[in-house]
């Protein structure tokens, strides 16, 4: 019989990943974490993200693009530290 639901690990994996992206979204500017969360939480298009933001869309695009740079890097940042201590 296979479980349907996660091992304890897995689900303890699952919550330190999702407590530590809170953390580092949180670390974002204002500006670049609003865009992000209408986008990939809220599943806002472009058009409707600068019209709820009331900033043009070229604005939109270049903020969450940085939004994503910024995020990816300190999430690299974060694993690449978690690596070392493990050694």
């Amino acid at each position: 019989m296979i479980a349907t639901t996660p091992d304890p690990e897995s689900a303890s994996i699952r919550g330190d990943d999702a407590r530590s992206l809170e953390r580092l979204m949180s670390a974002l500017p204002e500006e670049q974490r609003e865009v992000l969360v209408l986008r990939e939480i809220e599943d806002l298009d472009y058009r409707a993200i600068a019209t709820v933001t009331n900033v043009p869309i070229g604005t939109v695009m270049s903020r969450l693009a940085r939004a994503r740079a910024a995020l990816k890097a300190r999430w690299l940042r974060q694993a690449e530290g978690e690596l070392r201590g493990v050694r």
